[in-house]
């Protein structure tokens, strides 16, 4: 886990509309993607993932990125219990070009079987809150740091 970075999160009993789409063996998006303010993107595991953070609020609005099939691992998955809401970065955002790395060492997980991705720490802990924020993006945090980012019902295009 990163401890550079701190998040907050709220619940609302809502998230983001629309759906999460892996198409080509390795392009991980969310449709529906539209009215998303100015962006900072924190840069996640070994893939090109990209958790995309607004720079007026800095309230976390989705989830991208390249994230190639050939580097999950297969694992039996349970899928957390969780709430819809919102997640905020704590920290001063300084916006570049390519966003800042949160952390390079991530791996991805995925269970075929229930059709759940996640890139970070697979285990639960009870201290963990599990936050939807998007459409089947569910962010994980352990006290007020990223742990993980899970894509549940994944629709993978041929």
């Amino acid at each position: 886990m990163n401890k550079e970075y701190t998040f907050k999160y709220k619940i609302t009993n809502k998230c983001r509309n629309g759906y999460v789409i892996y198409r080509n063996k390795e392009i991980l998006f969310i449709e529906n993607n539209k009215n998303i303010d100015r962006q900072f993107s924190l840069m996640i595991g070994y893939g090109y993932n990209d958790l995309c953070i607004s720079t007026i609020n800095n309230k976390v609005v989705t989830f991208n990125g390249v994230n190639p099939k050939r580097i999950w691992k297969m694992a039996k998955l349970k899928l957390p219990q969780y709430l819809k809401g919102e997640v905020y970065i704590d920290n001063a955002l300084e916006p570049i070009m390519d966003g800042q790395w949160y952390t390079e060492t991530w791996d991805t997980y995925y269970d075929k079987k229930n059709n759940i991705l996640c890139i970070g720490e697979k285990i639960i802990d009870s201290s963990d809150v599990f936050i939807e924020v998007c459409q089947d993006i569910v962010i994980c945090l352990n006290n007020i740091y990223l742990k993980g980012i899970w894509v549940i019902d994944l629709k993978i295009s041929k």
